[in-house]
């Protein structure tokens, strides 16, 4: 009874999702290990645009699913770099598992591990990639969330950053091609 009552409270609340998006960080502090698990995890979600119910024939997720959907992170590590882009796909406020109710978790998604997406896989093997669809989906995405212009002010300074690496990954002809960025 005790769970039933767990239930009904969950579906009356205005805090009930649609979906319950679990998110499991493994390089909160890591700008390119949280970009890859943001990334995987948009496109799980449009894995399960394009995949329907096999009883109902709809979609398992859909853009209007958006508006109440909520990711949950699973750890209580600091925020990190770019956590506002959880919120890219599900509009709800991101929440940290500990301050759930675990019986108000619904259609509950474990995206694909930030490390299983294509961006990432075989990114030591140099490739001949000129544009990604999917890639392209995701920047404009981010451009949407913040109301960003892919348009820049010409007039404006412009600031180029590079991660000099002296490991692993390292830039190849790096003072060259930073010699061409400065001319």
């Amino acid at each position: 009874n005790n769970h039933n009552a767990q239930v009904e409270e969950c579906s009356q609340s205005s805090n009930s999702a649609s979906h319950t998006i679990l998110i499991k960080r493994e390089g909160h502090l890591n700008l390119w290990h949280s970009l890859m698990e943001i990334f995987s995890h948009t496109l799980t979600m449009d894995i399960l645009d394009l995949s329907s119910d096999e009883s109902t024939g709809e979609p398992l997720f859909e853009t209007i699913d958006e508006e109440t959907s909520q990711v949950v992170i699973l750890d209580e590590a600091p925020e990190g770099p770019y956590f506002e882009l959880w919120g890219l796909l599900a509009k709800r406020p991101v929440q940290r598992f500990g301050n759930l109710s675990p019986g108000c978790l619904t259609n509950v998604v474990i995206p694909l591990p930030g490390a299983s997406n294509p961006l990432w896989q075989g990114d030591w093997i140099p490739g001949d990639c000129k544009d990604s669809k999917t890639l392209s989906v995701f920047v404009d995405r981010i451009l949407d969330l913040f109301s960003l212009s892919e348009e820049r002010d010409s007039s404006a300074p412009l600031t180029v950053t590079l991660v000099d690496r002296k490991g692993s990954r390292r830039l190849l002809n790096q003072e060259s091609l930073f010699s061409t960025l400065r001319n």
